[in-house]
């Protein structure tokens, strides 16, 4: 009888390898399916952008609806490095698609999700859960002080909630602010967006500057302010139609973004003045375009976010970098919160 055991052997030994290099491809095994690209339009700013550093983003996938809001980790490449789902006990069902947020901490190198009637969530890179902060009241945003204690807006708030909070890692209150006597005082214009649950003031936005004053959106008012530690207003401005997320660099605002156009208004560095650029997206009819995220990244250089794509820019409006997502069927297939990182 012919011998057949070193065959055997053999083809052991071949499906083995096999499995085991189908287990360590099978985290990366979504990318060669996953609708999403990179297109460069100035290759000489892409490379004195990467001059500063190498980046990272993370955004926020809500296009499985089975699977729930997932964390996907680009290079700029486009090369997807890591995609990792959030617990279910760490979103609410019902509001999967209204304010979700994310953020990276440089310090600890970490992903913070917000989730809203939940509260927020750290992972490490590869998904781990390391911390979780129950806060129900919050939603949009996530800023990481310096003391390493958590600023947030609230979007669906009531006149009695406050629309700016600022808790500690255990969640505990520090700060909050109500608009209300604001309100009374002063008139605003209203934009209410009657397809989203009802607001008071729509509160999208809110950071803490370095001198530890706070500004905030209050969206639905079509209006930013800046107050001090004790709640005084100190400036106030009015936007055409719903402001959505500011930038600050000390104790300045140097941009936001808005809506109808979309677009965000950018300080530029060598004029001292606001740019308004329009951010242009071709979408299917009755698909909502706005910007969410934006970001100041150094230099002249801001990345934001809007329904198809994520955008790197400079402080003129050229667009010279953007991921896309094809084949977009509504807006929860699209880029929701978003955030540029240096990467770990």
């Amino acid at each position: 009888m012919k011998n057949t055991e070193p065959q055997l052997e053999l083809l052991c030994n071949k499906s083995f390898i096999a499995l085991l290099i189908m287990a360590l491809l099978a985290p990366f095994s979504f990318a060669r399916n996953d609708l999403i690209g990179v297109e460069v339009h100035d290759e000489a700013l892409l490379q004195k952008f990467k001059k500063f550093g190498d980046y990272g983003i993370a955004f926020i996938d809500l296009s499985d609806k089975k699977l729930g809001p997932q964390i996907v980790v680009a290079n700029i490449e486009g090369e997807i490095l890591r995609k990792f789902a959030v617990p279910s006990t760490r979103y609410s069902n019902n509001w999967i698609h209204w304010g979700p947020g994310i953020t990276f901490d440089s310090n600890r190198k970490s992903i913070w999700y917000l989730a809203p009637k939940v509260g927020l969530t750290e992972f490490d890179i590869d998904g781990k859960v390391l911390h979780s902060i129950n806060y129900e009241k919050a939603s949009h945003q996530i800023q990481i002080t310096s003391n390493g204690t958590f600023v947030i807006p609230y979007s669906w708030d009531t006149q009695n909630d406050y629309q700016l909070s600022e808790i500690d890692r255990d969640g505990l209150q520090l700060f909050g602010w109500h608009a209300a006597d604001f309100l009374k005082t002063n008139t605003t214009s209203t934009s209410i967006a009657n397809s989203q649950p009802l607001s008071y003031t729509a509160t999208t936005s809110a950071v803490k500057t370095s001198s530890g004053n706070y500004f905030l959106s209050l969206s639905q008012n079509n209006t930013i302010i800046k107050i001090n530690q004790s709640g005084k207003v100190l400036w106030s401005q009015t936007v055409s139609i719903r402001p959505h997320t500011l930038v600050i660099d000390g104790d300045e605002l140097i941009g936001y973004s808005a809506r109808d156009p979309n677009r965000i208004v950018i300080k530029n560095r060598s004029c001292q003045c606001f740019n308004s650029i329009t951010i242009e997206e071709n979408l299917p009819k009755n698909v909502l375009t706005r910007s969410l995220s934006l970001q100041y990244l150094g230099e002249g250089f801001w990345f934001t976010s809007g329904v198809s794509s994520l955008y790197l820019l400079d402080e003129n409006g050229r667009i010279f970098w953007k991921i896309n997502r094809n084949n977009l069927k509504s807006r929860t297939t699209g880029f929701h919160s978003a955030v540029v990182f240096k990467s770990f």
